[in-house]
């Protein structure tokens, strides 16, 4: 079985050496990198995936198969410290954010004390 043409021509664009074939034996579209001296190798095996990871079913040769391949070929591009700096980023930021969600939890706690004790103090 064969990848519909405009598919094959949009992945050409996102790597020369990019190539899609059909896996029988799984019943998956494999998108594959060819490399002169190692050979061909695995990049993506397209499938719709669940929230914990596993193959849940058949997935077509779409746009969002090629925008993932653009993004994952966009991350492997960057150099190792461009990826660690936007890894601390994100990170920075999530402790920002829980922080304060954290400090907002503590201030609800402290103000349900402060009203219980009022309203055990006003009987």
């Amino acid at each position: 079985m064969r990848a519909e043409k405009w598919f094959e021509k949009e992945l050409k664009l996102i790597d020369k050496d990019y190539f899609v074939v059909w896996d029988d034996r799984i019943k998956r579209w494999v998108v594959m990198w060819r490399h002169p001296v190692v050979g061909s190798t695995s990049v993506m095996i397209v499938a719709k995936y669940d929230d914990t990871g596993q193959d849940i079913g058949y997935h077509p040769l779409d746009q969002r198969v090629l925008y993932a391949l653009k993004r994952r070929k966009k991350i492997s591009e960057k150099g190792f410290a461009e990826l660690i700096r936007e890894i601390d980023n994100a990170n920075e930021e999530l402790e920002q954010k829980f922080d304060a969600e954290e400090e907002l939890r503590i201030r609800d706690c402290v103000r349900m004390g402060v009203n219980s004790q009022v309203r055990r103090w006003s009987k």
